[in-house]
């Protein structure tokens, strides 16, 4: 009877393993394909354009020794730079430091840099089962500054990763998810105060709502609060304000625009991770889930205070274009409503209008080349001197993780369609 009940605990042990590695694979799958759809973006388009330049040529190397080059620019850009300005903690770093000392890895988050992804990773590592919603639920998660003095050796042993990004994509990518996407909670957080920071005469209706920010109004207003040493939301921060770079030995540094192969490389590389983490089948498609995911939050819980600033067809037509520069749509899929027909589509007919254009959509590299065509429409639409003030206010990003300061574009003159022109 012992023998029997022995085998029954083993089988019932590897089956609550199985079901836990299921979990975490499909949470990858999620996270990786549906949040971070910039990675791997550098393949040329059959125009010739190029992807942005970059100083440290990353995807000429083995991940492994990107890893280390990596590791040796942080290393010797703090050795030079390590007391300016700049490079202390906008955040407490401690509070951002997720902990998991039973898998032997600490990471620190930064938004719009691969924070959801590895949120997930984590949560599910800590019992999570519930794959869709790991990321948003912090109960999951151990921080640094909850850890008690006992803990802290444990702690300083693990693998430490941190993912940073190209600034200037990062930044406008905080813009169109924050600012220019239906987004009443951030119109209501952020997009009022850079109204009555930067617009002359602004109107009533902007005042009140803060829904119409446009990227040159958010560059000047982060200009001035970042030259009054003024805190101001996390997103539009620059990465070397988190995580303590100088002060920190990161085992890791990825960067977003190599995600899939750098999260790749971390998994093999860290037996635990090695273990339960599942990479396989994370390919492309499932732009699907972010399409549904958009439209019942602008249906849903939003739609009420959307209404209170903009038409309803407006708020669609930016969901659509929010889209098209992310390389989701491509930019031949025009609106495929009219105003009237706005007010009145419902959530499931609209979802199935953007399905039918993912769909003729396809794949390939006017993905990429949307990407960069969006960005180079938004960088061209500041002023010079708001330009380099922006650089300044990088320079720190530049340094430490290897981008170059000017950004630079290659091949079209400019693209055939305008991404922030809604009419």
């Amino acid at each position: 009877m012992s023998v029997w009940v022995r085998w029954l605990g083993n089988r019932l042990r590897a089956c609550r393993r199985l079901r836990r590695a299921l979990v975490l694979g499909v949470t990858v799958t999620i996270f990786i394909t549906v949040l971070y759809p910039q990675a791997n973006t550098d393949s040329s388009d059959a125009r010739g354009t190029r992807p942005l330049k970059r100083s440290n040529h990353d995807h000429q190397l083995s991940p492994a020794y990107r890893f280390v080059e990596r590791q040796e620019q942080l290393r010797e850009a703090c050795r030079q730079i390590k007391h300016r300005p700049g490079l202390q903690p906008f955040l407490n770093y401690t509070e951002h430091m997720i902990v998991n000392i039973k898998n032997n890895i600490s990471f620190c988050e930064i938004p719009k840099v691969g924070s959801m992804f590895w949120r997930s990773v984590l949560s599910v590592l800590a019992g999570k089962t519930d794959s869709f919603h790991s990321a948003f639920d912090n109960k999951w998660l151990t921080y640094l500054s909850t850890l008690t003095n006992r803990d802290m050796p444990q702690y300083a042993g693990t693998n430490k990763i941190v993912f940073v990004r190209n600034p200037y994509s990062r930044l406008l990518s905080a813009y169109i998810d924050k600012l220019f996407a239906p987004n009443p909670f951030y119109w209501n957080l952020v997009g009022k105060d850079i109204v009555k920071a930067v617009r002359p005469n602004p109107t009533v209706g902007s005042l009140r709502c803060g829904h119409d920010v446009t990227f040159p109004e958010l560059v000047q207003y982060l200009i001035i609060m970042d030259s009054k040493g003024v805190k101001y939301d996390s997103h539009f921060v620059p990465v070397s304000k988190h995580c303590l770079f100088c002060d920190t030995h990161y085992d890791f540094v990825g960067h977003v625009e190599t995600f899939m192969e750098d999260v790749a490389h971390i998994v093999n590389a860290v037996p635990q991770l090695k273990k339960q983490v599942n990479l396989s089948g994370v390919e492309s498609g499932t732009d699907l889930q972010q399409l549904e995911r958009n439209s019942h939050n602008v249906f849903g819980m939003r739609k009420d205070r959307i209404l209170n600033c903009m038409t309803f067809h407006e708020a669609l037509v930016r969901l659509w274009r929010r889209w098209q520069m992310r390389g989701i749509l491509h930019k031949s899929e025009t609106f495929p409503l009219n105003k009237q027909q706005s007010s009145s589509v419902t959530f499931e007919d609209f979802h199935e209008m953007a399905v039918a254009a993912w769909t003729r959509s396809g794949s390939g590299s006017w993905k990429s080349t949307n990407r960069k065509e969006a960005l180079k429409e938004a960088i061209g639409n500041l002023e010079p001197d708001d330009l380099e003030k922006l650089k300044d206010m990088f320079e720190n990003d530049f340094l430490l993780f290897g981008y170059a300061r000017d950004i630079e574009f290659y091949g079209e003159n400019g693209a055939d369609y305008k991404y922030f022109k809604l009419d």
